[in-house]
Formats: structure tokens, C-alpha cells, sequence
């Protein structure tokens, strides 16, 4: 069950680029396949999955912008939530920059630290090293991001929510491994 939370926080990562043509095409599926973990997920959920269909690409473009680059406190930089703009967060930077190319997902336009990223890299990581990024990095990084998109309207809350959601079942999924 795991290895298979991991690819759907991947899909559902893919929510997080910036919206362009054919944009959330696959989103029912996503939808639909997190009825295996967290209803109140696939419920959100359908309302982005309605957004989606029913808003032209500015208008996803424009909610996209709103939310997460002109509001630094939803920023989906992982590093940013975590550190600020602490020294920490160049050391981060060249961490998940040296994950990304070990693992062939490529960056595009943004930094290394971008939520979309880090969840793509996931599936590839060995069981262990997916759940202590999960757990050092993303969890609390998300929980920043879904409480700070709580207080918006955005139609992007339902992802943030889902993410959040579906890392703690994930991460309950796998016990921590206890070396002797």
C-alpha cells in the first residue's frame, strides 16, 4: 500500500505546476484513486476535479498565481516553509537539487524545493528514504501550506488538504523502522 500512496501524492503533486493547456486532464483518476485511502480526500477532491472542468486556463492560471506566488505563506517552495530564508535552506536546496538529478526528475523552471518535485521523487526512493523525506520534509512543510491555505478561498485548498491528508496515512502505513 506504500509504494503505491507514494505514486498518488506524485499525481496529485502534478496539481501543483503552474496550469497550462491539458492541465489536470488525468484529475478524475487521481480522484477516483484516492478512495483507497481517505474519503474525506476524494470528496475535496471532486470539487477541484469540478473547478478543473469548469474554468478556462487563465482563470486557473490566474487562481494559481493568487494563491501560491503572491501569498508567501502558501509559497510550495519545501525549503522556504521550513527554513525562511534561514541559511539552512541552501544546504536543503543542494539536497533535494542532487536527489531530484540522482532520480532523473527534472526541475523545470522551479527551485529543487518545489512540493510538485519532491512528491515526484518519492515513488523512485527506496521504502525508508521516502518516508524520512516524508517525515523530515514534507509533513511538516505541508501542514505550514494547508494551514496557511485554510484561510483563503482558493480552489487550490483541496489540494494542499488532499496532500496533507494522504501524507499522514501514508506515513501511518509504514511504522518507523527501529535499528538495534
Amino acid at each position: 500500500m506504500t509504494r503505491d500512496g507514494w505514486i498518488r501524492l506524485a499525481d496529485l503533486g502534478r496539481l501543483l505546476c503552474y496550469p497550462t493547456e491539458g492541465y489536470g486532464g488525468d484529475v478524475g483518476a487521481t480522484v477516483a484513486a484516492l478512495a483507497a485511502y481517505d474519503a474525506g480526500a476524494e470528496q475535496a477532491m471532486a470539487a477541484f476535479a469540478a473547478f478543473v472542468g469548469e474554468t478556462p486556463v487563465t482563470g486557473m492560471q490566474e487562481a494559481f498565481t493568487q494563491t501560491f506566488d503572491l501569498n508567501p505563506v502558501c509559497a510550495l517552495e519545501v525549503g522556504w516553509q521550513l527554513f525562511g530564508e534561514e541559511y539552512e535552506r541552501g544546504g536543503f536546496l543542494v539536497e533535494t537539487r542532487d536527489l531530484l538529478r540522482q532520480h532523473g526528475i527534472d526541475e523545470g523552471s522551479e527551485l529543487p524545493d518545489h512540493l510538485a518535485s519532491l512528491l515526484a521523487v518519492l515513488p523512485h526512493l527506496p521504502e525508508e528514504h521516502a518516508r524520512q523525506l516524508a517525515t523530515g520534509a514534507l509533513v511538516p512543510a505541508v501542514r505550514k501550506m494547508a494551514a496557511a491555505i485554510e484561510a483563503s478561498a482558493s480552489p487550490f485548498c483541496p489540494v494542499i488538504q488532499a496532500i496533507d491528508r494522504l501524507l499522514a496515512v501514508v506515513v501511518a502505513a509504514h511504522p518507523e523502522v527501529s535499528h538495534a
